[in-house]
């Protein structure tokens, strides 16, 4: 504005160049052996807790390589390796890990589903919620419902988990499922009262 001074709130300044390059190198791997581990520790790993070997990072060379569980230190990182895995020393000291051993491959729950039709019934049950929301909006006599839309519509299932919300208020959705459970089980409750005390009646 005219008249007025600016106030600069924040810089940002970017650098943009090349990178270093990268030298071949001419220097033979190391033909000794990896050095023993300094010690071996009780680790977590694969789903068991076994002994793995702790290796000091300072004490291996170019060519070195160690297999996974292992892990290495040095004097500013600590490097865990999983099972199937390979550290190797390149030969400017970088410490290279390669996956040796392909992964087990393993099927997500639910991935069993069709994918095409799951997003067809994601897209179903949606457009539900939705519906409600339109029909409670258009029959409601409140005001907080038909113009400030105060509610939330949801789709649930028999045991009162949540399996689609309209992007009303969101904010009621966090005691809804708890709401609809409590529901459920005191309704299980009055069923089971009624069958028993029709069964008490004399015929």
């Amino acid at each position: 504005m005219a008249g007025r001074p600016l106030i600069v709130e924040a810089v940002t300044a970017e650098a943009i160049g090349g990178g270093e390059s990268i030298q071949a190198s001419s220097a033979a791997p190391s033909e000794r052996p990896p050095p023993a581990p300094i010690e071996h520790v009780a680790m977590w790993t694969g789903g068991t807790r076994r002994p793995t070997p702790v290796w000091d990072r300072a004490h291996l060379d170019f060519g070195n390589s160690v297999e996974g569980p292992a892990i290495l230190i040095e004097a500013n990182a600590t490097t865990v390796l999983e099972a199937g895995w390979r550290a190797e020393v390149a030969p400017d000291g970088a410490l290279l890990l390669a996956r040796v051993i392909p992964r087990p491959a393993a099927r997500s729950v639910g991935t069993r589903a069709d994918p095409v039709m799951l997003e067809v019934f994601n897209n179903l049950f949606m457009s539900i919620a939705e519906q409600m929301g339109a029909s409670l909006q258009n029959t409601a006599q409140s005001v907080n419902i038909k113009e400030r839309l105060d509610f939330s519509c949801a789709v649930f299932d028999a045991a009162g988990g949540l399996v689609a919300n309209a992007p009303h208020l969101p904010v009621h959705l966090g005691s809804m499922g708890e709401s609809i459970e409590t529901v459920i089980r005191q309704g299980a409750r009055r069923d089971a009262a009624g069958r028993r005390l029709r069964a008490q009646r004399p015929l």
